[in-house]
């Protein structure tokens, strides 16, 4: 996403006294609103949570608090959760430990994309992922500033270092094993792009 006009809130932690999933998320989703205007939206949701607790039933009651965010993605942790505030975790009266973080990014604007690909372990792979960064990066910049786009490297098709290009910020999410690949093709794709 292009950080240029969004806003990000964060609330992390399993609530010592909440007795269910939908007690924790409620929890939570005040704290996010707390933080933002009472009709802001997410734009993008990311959620983790400790392997003790049902991804499923967690991802049902964030859909609920947040209606109108398409794009929510959770991933769980074996203890806990490392946050802004720490690694956090809490010991609950069952004798189970509990770990919940949400990461809300507002994007107004709607200068954020999603590009989800397959690993990147063959040629083929790693020029598919390319071109789907191009693409994501083609649509921020359609959606873009003009203060933020260089007129002198306007080719549709690959345009050339810009202000745009400082002020993305990308989110990496993948299975064991995926993440590096992924980190040099994308490393590579951006020292080539601009």
């Amino acid at each position: 996403y292009v950080k240029k006009n969004v806003r990000v809130a964060t609330a992390n932690g399993w609530p010592a006294d909440a007795l269910s999933v939908a007690e924790a998320v409620g929890h939570l989703a005040l704290e996010i609103r707390s933080n933002v205007s009472a009709e802001a939206m997410p734009a993008w949701i990311f959620v983790a949570c400790s392997e003790t607790v049902c991804p499923k039933e967690i991802l049902r009651e964030v859909r609920l608090r947040f209606p109108g965010t398409r794009n929510i993605q959770c991933s769980t942790s074996c203890r806990g959760v490392t946050t802004d505030a720490g690694f956090l975790t809490t010991q609950c009266d069952d004798g189970r430990q509990r770990s919940l973080s949400l990461f809300c990014v507002f994007d107004p604007l709607g200068s954020y994309c999603t590009v989800a690909t397959c690993p990147c372990r063959s040629p083929i792979e790693v020029k598919r992922f390319e071109q789907h960064l191009d693409w994501a990066y083609l649509r921020l910049r359609k959606g873009a500033l003009d203060v933020l786009k260089n007129p002198g490297e306007d080719d549709p098709v690959l345009p050339g270092p810009e202000p745009l290009a400082e002020h993305l910020v990308i989110w990496i999410s993948g299975l064991p094993g995926t993440e590096e690949p992924a980190l040099d093709a994308l490393y590579d794709w951006g020292h080539r792009r601009f």
